[in-house]
């Protein structure tokens, strides 16, 4: 349920004018929850072993999570100073819109949606089909049908 403040303001008329925003209300222990949630992907669970038998050694793959771990940590950072700049609801389509304009914010809000948000729920529901069928399937990895099936299910509910 979403919660909004009234705020009061002033034009230059001098009549008061009523705002409704919405409530500041995140802490700490949530911001955590976002930025785990949002940067610990499922990749993780799925992509490990397949990276250790191309990369060819325990040390260079640990090297490479490394490296992505930290480009994950310098992003987190720029969005960081991006909200203290900009105190907005939006997310990247607030920062886009406030520099560069209503444009380029649309055609981001929509890039993201169709070529980050949209795969990346793709691959999340694949890796919880494998997860949920690997039982039912322990000698052998799950029929791929049955795998897609699953995750097509998970995705639309």
């Amino acid at each position: 349920m979403e919660r909004r403040e009234k705020e009061e303001s002033t034009d230059l008329n001098g009549r008061t004018i009523e705002t409704i925003q919405m409530k500041k209300s995140i802490n700490l222990l949530k911001c955590t929850s976002i930025l785990v949630a949002v940067t610990g992907h499922v990749s993780i669970f799925i992509n490990s072993s397949l990276i250790l038998a191309n990369a060819g050694s325990i040390g260079l793959t640990l090297i490479m999570w490394a490296v992505g771990g930290f480009i994950n940590l310098c992003l987190a950072m720029c969005f960081t100073e991006l909200s203290a700049m900009f105190p907005f609801a939006g997310g990247s389509y607030t920062y886009v819109f406030h520099v560069f304009g209503p444009l380029p914010a649309f055609l981001v809000l929509w890039g993201t949606y169709l070529l980050v948000q949209g795969p990346f729920w793709a691959f999340v529901s694949y890796g919880a089909s494998m997860y949920i069928l690997q039982p039912f399937f322990p000698t052998c990895r799950p029929p791929e049908i049955c795998v897609k099936l699953l995750g097509g299910w998970i995705l639309g509910t």
